[in-house]
This record gives structure tokens, sequence and C-alpha cells, in this order.
């Protein structure tokens, strides 16, 4: 008889015939059991977890269903299958659908193909919204891929989930660093990339950040753009709206969010500037529209379809690793 021990969760929300399944595939996944491991009769485990012995009926029918177990006359159940990956459970947690989340999306999907049922939400940066999803779900799934925020409770409402369990997305926001996950280094990217062509971004006489409050975006963009003017003796302005820094000759602007951005353009054509000759500009993210408005606008953007096959992959291979995703400057007619 296996000695691997189901053991049932009296807290859990989860009823007791998917914790069953849900502690078996577990076991063979972990390779605590492996094909033809015997487990234990209906009646033995219905006595040994204190359940009735249809709950225990329930999940093993579910688990024959899978072709994960089979039971033989006079020999009762055994393991018949170690591949489970098509019967893994995803849960999904994104901040918000937009163009970038849903080329991760598509390429996370795509690389786990036909190996896992994703179950996909979105907490839109509300820490209730976000606290319920993930307390409603725990213990319902296999993984759990989460795009955490800025906010001082995420942390307290990721610790109900098994840390093993867990990928971090994106933002690693206020997060213990020890997760895995495929995230954003937002200081070192936009140094880097601004030092990648310090040489354009030195036409212009100051460099203006205009970082918003609140802001969805990390702190950790206002440190890496002052240590790149700090570095390279730039003349480095922060502001929170185009209104505290007008557009002016001679000056670059790196633009946080999309409205910024047309507003800035829509300035520069009142008072006559010429985007990309007067002025400089940087957008976050790119988008088919900045690569023709203004005949093409420069953007720091990580690549979101990398984001997704990278997560996936770490899904499949069960490794714990910290993955910083790629990041580039792509310059065009606005620098």
């Amino acid at each position: 008889m296996v000695q691997y021990k189901i053991k049932l969760n009296a807290k859990s929300n989860l009823p007791k015939y998917e914790q069953i399944i849900q502690s078996l595939t577990d076991a063979i996944g972990a390779k605590h059991l492996i094909r033809g491991s015997i487990l234990p009769s209906i009646k033995q485990l219905s006595k040994e977890l204190n359940i009735s012995c249809a709950t225990v009926a329930k999940a093993y029918d579910e688990l024959k269903r899978r072709g994960i177990i089979q039971s033989t006359p006079y020999k009762g159940f055994h393991v018949a299958s170690e591949s489970i990956d098509h019967t893994r459970r995803i849960f999904l947690l994104f901040d918000e659908l937009n163009l970038f989340k849903e080329d991760l999306y598509n390429s996370f999907k795509h690389r786990l193909a036909r190996k896992a049922v994703i179950d996909l939400y979105f907490h839109h940066y509300n820490i209730e919204v976000f606290k319920t999803l993930i307390l409603d779900n725990v213990g319902r799934y296999n993984n759990y891929v989460i795009m955490p925020f800025y906010h001082p409770e995420v942390a307290e409402a990721l610790e109900a989930i098994d840390p093993d369990k867990m990928l971090i997305l994106d933002q690693p926001g206020y997060v213990n660093g020890t997760y895995p996950g495929v995230v954003q280094d937002f200081e070192n990217d936009i140094y880097q990339s601004l030092k990648s062509r310090a040489d354009l971004v030195r036409k212009y006489k100051k460099l203006v950040l205009i970082y918003p409050e609140p802001n969805i975006h990390p702190k950790d963009i206002i440190h890496g753009f002052e240590r790149f003017c700090s570095d390279f003796g730039i003349k480095g302005i922060i502001t929170q709206s185009i209104t505290q820094a007008p557009p002016q000759a001679g000056s670059a602007y790196i633009i946080i969010a999309d409205v910024l951005l047309v507003e800035l353009i829509k300035q520069c054509h009142q008072k006559g500037l010429k985007v990309g000759q007067d002025v400089g500009v940087i957008s976050y993210n790119d988008t088919p529209l900045k690569e023709i408005l203004e005949g093409g606008i420069t953007t720091i953007s990580t690549d979101f379809r990398q984001m997704g096959i990278s997560a996936a992959e770490l899904v499949l291979s069960g490794r714990r690793d910290k993955l910083a995703n790629p990041v580039r400057l792509l310059v065009r007619q606005s620098l």
C-alpha cells in the first residue's frame, strides 16, 4: 500500500471530493505516486478522512474519467497515468485587459496548448476585488499566475496561496521577493533604455518625466530616471502633469500614460513645435498606433508576448525561477 497520505483542509472552501482530486494529482505531479501505486479503497479512505463513501467515490470516478486512476476487480484502485498536464487548472489574475495583456494571454495559452484549463480574472487595481478573487479560489487550482499591484494589502492576500503553486507576472508590487515569476525591472529598464541611446537624449537641454499621481506604474521608474540623469549629466525634471511642464523647444519628454501623450502632442501642435525636432518624445508600451503617430513615437516597451511564453514554461517545468522580462527602446522619429 502506498505511504502517501491524503489530507483535507477543514478551512478550505473547496469541496472535499475536489480536495481529494487535488491531493492525488499533486502527489502524482511531485512523483510521490507513480504508475501502479495502489490507492486506498473507497471504504478505507472514507474511514481515514471521516467522510462519506459517496464523497470518495465521486472523487475516484472523476479521476477515472480523466484516465488518471483505474480499478481492477479484487485488486482495487491504482494510478494508471503519471501524465496529468491535461488536468492542470490555472488561475490567471490580470490587472486589466488591453492590447499588451491580450498578447500576453494569447502567448501563454498557446504555449500551454491543451495541457491546461485557464480561468482568467481581472482585479482592475481594486484591493477588495483582488482579495476576494484570491480567497474565493484558494485550493481550487494547480497553479496561480498573478499580476499584483502596489498596495500594502497585496502581500497579505497572497499568503493564502501555497507559495509552491504561485507565479508573479509583470509588476512585483509589495510582494515577497522569493516568489518565482516573470517581471519587469522598472528601474533598470528605463536606465538601460535611455543609456542605449544617450547620444539622442543628449541633443536636448532637459529631460522631463511626466509621472502623474496616483500611478499604476512603480516609483522604480523615477529612481531609474534620476540615476540616468545623474550618471550622464543631464538636467532631469519630474512632474505630475503637462500643465506643470508645458512643451518647450529643446526638451524631451517621457510619457507614462497614453492620455498624456495625446495632450502633449496637441500642445506641441498649438505652439508650432515639431515632434522629433523641437521636442523629443518617449512613450511607455508600444502599440501599432505609435508606429505611425507623428511619423513614429519612440517607446520603452517590454515584450508581453515573451512574458506569456516564459510564464507558461515555468508552469510546465515546475521551475522556481525569477525572470526579468526583456525590454527595449524602439527608436522612431519622435526622438
